[in-house]
């Protein structure tokens, strides 16, 4: 019963010492999370599919933490064009120019704190045919030439909201 005991005891010790090692710190006000594996996002990418044109323009931008949290963080933030042959769906790339700020960006996202998904980017996009919010996951290869692009719905509760997504589901974007 003694070792048991003993066994135990050891096993709380070394349990609580993991669970610290591995516990979440959070930023303190008015720290910069700086997160260069970021870059291997940036630039202009571009899917074609018969008519459908696909382009994005994906930059790294240091923005605020939303609300009281008081830090800055690494984000990407970007813009999207969708045409079907000559018509433009939806576009934001005349806002190309702006900081995150003007709030006409229609894509941001991230891959961890400190890049630790590396090659994946959650990312949030503005359907703005269809005033909602999508989620996207960017995976870049490893030659840093493509994103394949999987789109789903957000989380969270959706009331009245249209269904569907104004662009594609699935796609391979080329580097420009």
């Amino acid at each position: 019963m003694k070792q048991i005991t003993i066994l135990f005891l050891y096993f709380l010790i070394c349990k609580g010492n993991i669970a610290s090692a591995q516990s979440y710190n959070p930023p303190l006000p008015g720290e910069y999370l700086v997160n260069n594996t970021l870059d291997r996002f940036i630039g202009t990418w571009m899917w074609i599919n018969g008519n459908d044109t696909v382009k994005l323009f994906l930059k790294k931008e240091r923005i605020a933490a939303p609300g009281t949290l008081n830090f800055d963080y690494d984000a990407i933030i970007g813009w999207h064009l969708y045409k079907q042959g000559a018509v433009i769906v939806e576009s934001s790339f005349n806002y190309i120019n702006t900081p995150y700020t003007d709030k006409h960006s229609t894509i941001l996202g991230g891959n961890g704190r400190y890049g630790e998904l590396g090659d994946t980017l959650k990312s949030f996009i503005r359907d703005v045919s269809k005033n909602k919010s999508i989620s996207a996951k960017l995976i870049i290869n490893t030659s840093r030439t493509q994103i394949q692009w999987e789109s789903s719905t957000s989380p969270g509760l959706h009331i009245n909201e249209n269904q569907g997504f104004t662009l594609p589901n699935s796609m391979i974007l080329n580097k420009q």
